[in-house]
């Protein structure tokens, strides 16, 4: 590696590492990077802790009904139940995962013979990707799983400077937990079984699936029992519902379209060439089969509705790691390579700071503020389309995940009957909206994304718009 090449990307690592902490000690305090996303995994922690695991999908809490595995919002219910607030916990847990995301893919490219030099500034710089960014800065599911599956690949890996091989039993319950926090999360899984297969170690193939599939009916029967089977009431809603085979075939298109980033636009194109210049040997090995594997399943999420770009996070950091091991074994030439991660780290600078000055001159904190005040003000349920303005008022949302909800009324008709009554009756005191629903975007996406068909024109008989509060429309009931 040539000492230019070298200097530049340390230097670019570091560089990303400072603006990310900064922006970090900027944005917790105004609870910045916090969105709707947020607010559904905080309201699901707080249900907890409140002794309501999965709520049912009507009930007298609200509607229910989410797609989410259980691990992330049990240890965040936990530390809420333990005196934290619902915000600063869901912090703490955020910088937890952080750090074990850094020592993961340390530990990770240890074992995959990466050397210090190409480790160190590698495991920094997989925060230059939005997708990274917007986890280790917010309160969100997405990162846990990441993290886990990052260690269960870990132990996956034998040194080959150590006669030890795989620890398949730590490696099995990284990969369990995985799935109990994410349930798309299989594909360190599936790839880890796919290279010892290739690697002529079936015994420990089947040693990894009956250590994983183990775990996870253990867990999984806990969540079960503990949930009342409500678990399986939402899972099978959403999986039956939620996707056609237009939205699969479309997958592509729609993850393409998401690249919103030029960190992860640049590191998709410098994958793709490094998986074209590589020899027949090098596709056997456990980063390339995790790539591909990961890239398939990243692909496949896309199909549904209201997918985001967040989860392009696996494949990120998957493909940091990638590039890391092609690099230190010669694959690709080392000058070359290192600048162009560097050029990634430096991409990757300006994003936390555009965000950071947006929530800022935006004032989310002060609009939440007053969307706060009138939900806690209100005598009646609020339904609220964003389930962070209830939680930041100390009061439940009534609606977890308005994306969700869509899918159920699609699926079971009882539940879009009972709240198109409730918007008639004027059973809400507000109603608190992202989007105008009077315009064409705001009507396209609570017809195909949130709330689903019927909710505009149900919202309209029975309420006005009382105002606007930043992005935030507010409705009250019409005079009867």
């Amino acid at each position: 590696m040539g000492k230019h090449a070298w200097l530049f990307l340390w230097t670019a690592a570091l560089l990303l590492l400072t603006v990310m902490v900064a922006c970090t000690a900027v944005m917790v305090p105004l609870n910045g990077m916090l969105n709707h996303v947020s607010g559904v995994w905080i309201a699901l922690a707080m249900d907890l802790s409140d002794g309501v695991f999965y709520r049912p999908i009507l009930g007298e809490q609200g509607y229910g009904g989410v797609r989410y595995m259980p691990l992330h919002f049990v240890l965040h219910g936990g530390l809420i139940a333990l005196g934290m607030s619902p915000v600063h916990s869901g912090y703490l847990m955020t910088f937890v995962c952080a750090a074990g995301l850094f020592g993961g893919l340390y530990v990770l490219m240890w074992r995959l013979d990466v050397g210090w030099k190409l480790r160190i500034p590698c495991t920094l710089m997989v925060v230059g990707a939005l997708a990274v960014q917007l986890a280790v800065m917010g309160i969100r599911g997405d990162l846990l799983p990441a993290v886990l599956n990052i260690w269960g690949l870990a132990f996956c890996v034998a040194p080959e400077r150590k006669e030890r091989g795989p620890n398949i039993p730590v490696a099995s319950l990284f990969f369990a937990l995985a799935f109990l926090s994410k349930v798309t999360t299989v594909f360190g899984f599936l790839a880890a079984c796919a290279a010892l297969f290739l690697a002529g170690k079936r015994k420990t193939v089947w040693r990894l699936v009956a250590w994983t599939c183990g775990a996870v009916l253990f867990g999984f029967g806990i969540v079960y029992a503990a949930s009342g089977g409500r678990v399986v009431t939402t899972m099978l809603v959403w999986t039956s519902g939620g996707t056609t085979v237009l939205e699969l075939l479309t997958a592509p298109l729609k993850a393409l379209a998401n690249v919103r980033d030029r960190p992860t636009l640049v590191l998709i194109v410098f994958t793709l060439a490094g998986l074209l210049s590589m020899g027949r040997g090098a596709w056997k090995e456990l980063p390339t089969i995790a790539l591909v594997a990961t890239a398939v399943v990243t692909i496949a999420i896309f199909g549904p509705p209201g997918t985001e770009y967040n989860h392009f996070l696996d494949l990120c950091l998957i493909a940091v790691v990638f590039l890391a091991v092609q690099v230190a074994r010669g694959r690709i030439d080392t000058t070359l390579g290192t600048c162009l991660l560097a050029l990634i780290a430096l991409l990757g600078c300006e994003m936390p700071l555009v965000l950071c000055s947006r929530d800022v001159l935006m004032q989310k904190q002060h609009v939440r503020r007053e969307l706060a005040t009138v939900i806690s003000e209100s005598r009646e349920p609020v339904l609220s389309e964003d389930p962070l303005l209830p939680v930041l008022a100390g009061r439940r949302s009534y609606v977890l995940d308005a994306l969700t909800l869509r899918v159920i009324c699609r699926r079971r008709p009882e539940v879009a009957e009972d709240l198109q009554g409730r918007l008639h009756g004027r059973h809400f005191g507000a109603v608190i909206l992202m989007e105008d629903p009077t315009m064409p975007m705001g009507r396209q996406r609570y017809r195909t994304t949130h709330f689903g068909t019927g909710f505009v024109e149900a919202l309209l008989m029975g309420y006005r718009p009382a105002g606007r509060h930043g992005p935030y429309v507010v409705y009250r009931p019409a005079p009867q």
